[in-house]
């Protein structure tokens, strides 16, 4: 008799978009941190700071104050996807 087969890893969930100065849970097993920009020539400075809260990350587009991000585990520039609008509006993301 033959093993089942290993179920298959899960795929990313896909949230919401994170308004300007909200504070948001990520989790890094189910979730995927997308920045989209208008193009890739024009991306924005991505900025990663802790806070005085534990797990708790500021991200900070040029040098500006976007959101605070709360994760089991600090952020790195890894934990970010950054897509063009038009890449977005093609997965459904725009």
């Amino acid at each position: 008799m033959s093993s089942p087969l290993p179920d298959p890893p899960r795929a990313p969930r896909l949230g919401q978009a994170i308004a300007p100065g909200a504070t948001v849970r990520f989790d890094p097993e189910d979730e995927r941190l997308v920045l989209v920009c208008p193009s890739l020539d024009a991306a924005p400075a991505l900025d990663l700071r802790a806070t005085d809260t534990p797990g708790e990350t500021r991200l900070l587009l040029d040098g500006r104050d976007h959101a605070r991000i709360r994760s089991n585990r600090p952020l790195a520039e890894a934990d970010f996807v950054l897509i063009d609008q038009a890449t977005a509006a093609r997965m459904g993301l725009a």
